[in-house]
Formats: C-alpha cells, sequence, structure tokens
C-alpha cells in the first residue's frame, strides 16, 4: 500500500496540538453534573496505566488494539491476559468486581483478538426519599427499610476483533464490542423520589482501523467509530402527602415509569508520532470527532430536597459535536520513561422538549403540537491532563507513578417558551485522580497491579444548600453522557473511588 504523503500527515496533526486517551478513547463524554461513577467500564488491560493514563506518545502493547484494532498487527504470538478489576464508592455508593479474560492473537498475516468479562455491581444503597421509607409499612405495598440493602446485578461484556497486515508496515482491521448491561453506576442517585429501579439495556461499539509505519519511525494511524447506547430504567418513585397532621401520618402516592435513555455517535479520530532530533523523546497528537445523537433524553430529577415547587424539566432529543485535540510527549532514558499528555475537549450541544399536543404559553401563543417548549444550549471548555513516571528496578520488577486532571467548565443557555423566561449559567469542577502501580516479572510471565483515586472538587461546597437560598438540579443518566440541564445551583455529594486492578499476562507457544 502507497504511503500517505508527508504534507497530508503534517497537516492533519498540526489540527490538534493539545488528551489523556483512555481505553475507552475515541469517545468524548459530555457532564453537566459532577456525579461521582466508579470505572464501570474499564475493562481492558493496560501496561501504562499508573502513569495517569498518559497514552498519546506512549505505547501500550496490551490496551492500543483495543484502542484501535489495527495496533493488533505488532502483537507477535499469542498472549493470554486476565484483568481482575475491584472499585468502591465513598458513602456506600456502589461498586463493582470485574473478571476479564482473553487472548490476543498474530500470525504472519492475521492478527485479532477476543475478551468475555463479567461484572458483579452493586449499585449503592443511596435511593433517596425525603421522608422515613417505614412509614407505609407492609399495607402500602412497599418493603420495610430493612429490605433495601444494596441492590446487586450482573453485566456481560464481550469483545472480538480480527485484521490483516498490508506489507510490513501497514495494517487495516475491525472490532466489535457489546455489553449487557442490567446496571449502570451512580443511577440511584438520579431519581429524588425512587423507592426501587431496575435496569436493562446494551452497548454496542464497532471499529474499523488503519494503521501504518512511516520512514523515521514515524506513526500513524486512523480510527473510525459506531456506538450505540441503550438503557431504560424502571422506577418505582413513592411521594408522600400528609394526611393527618395531628398524627403526623403521611400516605404514599406510589408510581411506576420506565426512562429510557439512547444516545447513537459516530467518530473518527487521527493519530500521529514521530521522535524528534533529541535523544529520547517522542511527540505525538490526536484529533477526535464524534456526532452524537439523542433520540431519547430521560426526565431524570437529581432534586434530593424541594426547596419549592418545581418540576423537572422535561428533556427529549437531543444532538451534539464533541472534539479531542491533544498532544503527547515521551521520554525514555535507560530504565526510566516519563510521559505527559494535554488535551482540549470542546463541545457544543443542544437540548430540546416538545409536546404531543398543541399547548398555549404564558403570552397567549398557541405552540403547536411537536413544536420546541424548552431550549437548551450548551457550550462546553472541557480540559484534561495526565502524566506519569515508570521506573524498572532490575528486570524483574517496575514501579509507575501518575496523576490524571480533568476540568469540566460549560455554558447554557436556555428558552422556555412556555413561560418566555430566558436563562443562563455556567458551571465549573474539576477531578483529580492519583494513580500507582507495580510489575513483577517472572520469566515470562508478567504480574501488574495498578490503583487509581478519583474524587471531585464539586460546586458549590459540598453539603446541603441553605434553606430558601440555593436549589438542586436535575441530571441525566450516569454512566453515559450527562446533558440534563441543571434548575439551579447544583450540590452533590463529596465522594471518591477507588480502584484496584490485578493483571496477569502470559504469551503461549
Amino acid at each position: 500500500m502507497r504511503a500517505p504523503t508527508f504534507a497530508l500527515v503534517l497537516a492533519l496533526f498540526l489540527l490538534p496540538l493539545t488528551a489523556p486517551v483512555p481505553v475507552a478513547a475515541q469517545l468524548v463524554g459530555l457532564k453537566t453534573v459532577p456525579l461521582a461513577a466508579g470505572e464501570q467500564f474499564m475493562i481492558f488491560p493496560s501496561l501504562t496505566l499508573g502513569m495517569g493514563g498518559a497514552s498519546i506518545a506512549l505505547d501500550d502493547a496490551l490496551a492500543d488494539p483495543f484502542v484501535n484494532p489495527a495496533k493488533g498487527a505488532w502483537t507477535e504470538g499469542t498472549r493470554f491476559f486476565s484483568v481482575p478489576t475491584f472499585y468502591s464508592v465513598s458513602n456506600d455508593n456502589g461498586g463493582a468486581r470485574t473478571m476479564p479474560v482473553g487472548l490476543q492473537l498474530g500470525s504472519k498475516r492475521w492478527f485479532g483478538g477476543g475478551m468475555v468479562a463479567l461484572q458483579d455491581l452493586d449499585m449503592g444503597s443511596a435511593l433517596v426519599n425525603p421522608l422515613p421509607r417505614f412509614e407505609p409499612g407492609d399495607a402500602a405495598g412497599l418493603p420495610r427499610s430493612d429490605a433495601l440493602a444494596i441492590r446487586t446485578t450482573t453485566n456481560r461484556f464481550a469483545h472480538i476483533s480480527l485484521g490483516r497486515r498490508l506489507g510490513d508496515d501497514w495494517a487495516v482491521a475491525a472490532s466489535l464490542m457489546y455489553a449487557g448491561l442490567r446496571g449502570t453506576d451512580g443511577v440511584e442517585q438520579l431519581f429524588a423520589d425512587a423507592w426501587d429501579i431496575e435496569e436493562h439495556g446494551r452497548v454496542g461499539d464497532y471499529r474499523i482501523g488503519v494503521t501504518g509505519r512511516l520512514p523515521g519511525e514515524r506513526t500513524v494511524e486512523l480510527v473510525l467509530v459506531r456506538n450505540l447506547y441503550q438503557m431504560a430504567h424502571d422506577v418505582t418513585s413513592v411521594t408522600w402527602e400528609l394526611t393527618d397532621s395531628a398524627q403526623w401520618t403521611f400516605s404514599p402516592d406510589i408510581q411506576d415509569e420506565t426512562h429510557k435513555n439512547i444516545s447513537n455517535t459516530w467518530g473518527a479520530h487521527l493519530g500521529y508520532v514521530q521522535p524528534l532530533e533529541a535523544p529520547g523523546w517522542r511527540v505525538g497528537g490526536i484529533l477526535t470527532v464524534n456526532r452524537k445523537d439523542h433520540p431519547k433524553i430521560p426526565t431524570y430529577d437529581l432534586e434530593a430536597v424541594r426547596i419549592a415547587e418545581r418540576p423537572p424539566i422535561p428533556r427529549d432529543p437531543g444532538n451534539s459535536w464533541a472534539f479531542d485535540i491533544g498532544a503527547g510527549l515521551v521520554y525514555v532514558e535507560g530504565p526510566t520513561t516519563f510521559a505527559v499528555d494535554v488535551v482540549y475537549q470542546p463541545a457544543v450541544s443542544d437540548t430540546w422538549a416538545d409536546e404531543l399536543e398543541d399547548v398555549v404559553a404564558a403570552d397567549g401563543s398557541v405552540i403547536p403540537a411537536g413544536g420546541h417548549t424548552v431550549d437548551n444550549h450548551f457550550v462546553f471548555d472541557n480540559a484534561h491532563a495526565g502524566l506519569g513516571l515508570n521506573r524498572e528496578l532490575g528486570e524483574r520488577w517496575a514501579l509507575q507513578l501518575g496523576v490524571r486532571v480533568r476540568s469540566y467548565s460549560y455554558h447554557m443557555e436556555q428558552v422556555d417558551h412556555l413561560t418566555g423566561v430566558e436563562r443562563d449559567l455556567t458551571q465549573q469542577w474539576t477531578e483529580w485522580t492519583p494513580t500507582w502501580g507495580a510489575a513483577f516479572q517472572a520469566g515470562r510471565l508478567e504480574l501488574r497491579y495498578t490503583g487509581l483515586a478519583s474524587s471531585a472538587s464539586h460546586f458549590p461546597s459540598p453539603g446541603w444548600p441553605s434553606w430558601g437560598t440555593e436549589e438542586w438540579g436535575v441530571a441525566d443518566e450516569g454512566g453515559g453522557d450527562i446533558l440534563a440541564p441543571p434548575s439551579g445551583r447544583v450540590a452533590t455529594p463529596d465522594e471518591t473511588v477507588v480502584t484496584h486492578r490485578i493483571q496477569l499476562s502470559v504469551p503461549i507457544g
């Protein structure tokens, strides 16, 4: 295959000079509220995760084929791996235990691999209900508080890839990842009056990748992604009505609703890496583009305490454009490797609510069926950075240390066509994740441990809002894009997610 000209590669590379690329790269996530969520989809192996997630200019023989299936071309022979992963969210807000096992295969022309994983997910005990749950008793048809233990469910994952080398320097491959989900992390925090939540859904991720080696130890890659996310939440919600003020007795109003969340993403990713003239240095750049369609964004309610009687703002369809523009730098000197990534993530998103029948606005005008009653326009200005160090201690041991920082910032403009009210809202918060790890080599077998601890500086200060001065907001589903327009300033609990990974890999034959 004829290699692309240097002018074309350079023109495409100069677009991105600023993003740590996670194993689930090429998918740019959007968030409008700082909800703590675990590493539910951190199921793939990695040799460099303990280095703060820096990966743009740093090769990772285990992780790279899951990001771009064509990079499996540089795998020689057959390798078995397993990555038991455990994480927990503070304040009893959930956790998970995941067991992935898989193979990476390589021959003279063909290569590929497969992986399956089972996940035992604890969805936490944070279902919020503003009054004591034991009030209705069995007569109301609701379980007592001692029956509301931490809910546990099982998710299943499968990944397969196949590719072919095109000469000595180029390769093309495709991959498929499917997840059957019975639970998503953090969703229990998103329904103010939820008594019980049952979930079911699936994720499909399809990728086609190309990679090539250019003269001068340069590399280039291109990945096309199609990601389909579908979830349904069957929610039993309870609100309370004071029926006897003298006896202080409340009666429950029980409702069963199904909230659907559907998001379809097209993505394209370009990466380029080359050495510098200074010995030991390499630089790389990436450009990722996502087009997201949101046919259905559920009306989730984060109002744990309602300061005023204000219903959650309805959301229906929406669409988004999101970008990763990043650069990475790597320095290798003897047994020491240093890597740093910096990324800028601009994005724009439009969501709206519409009505099934004609409705009269406050000014007397009629909004026809299908017309917008609320329009929300978001402009995101996010930034990510990661840096890390790897130090080999002799032939058997290696240590890693790093940190990842994610800064989220957005501005929302909202128009309520029913009331004629327009408002602006700007929010910002930062999430810090220190990482650490150690590796031990015993012959051909490698055993590796990696740890992560994520926490967020939330807005405003964590805690309950002052009575009558602040309002709780609304939020969209955790685990995917969060595109809910908050109804006011949002206070979320200050939580920490701690993750432990034990990785075993060994070549076969």
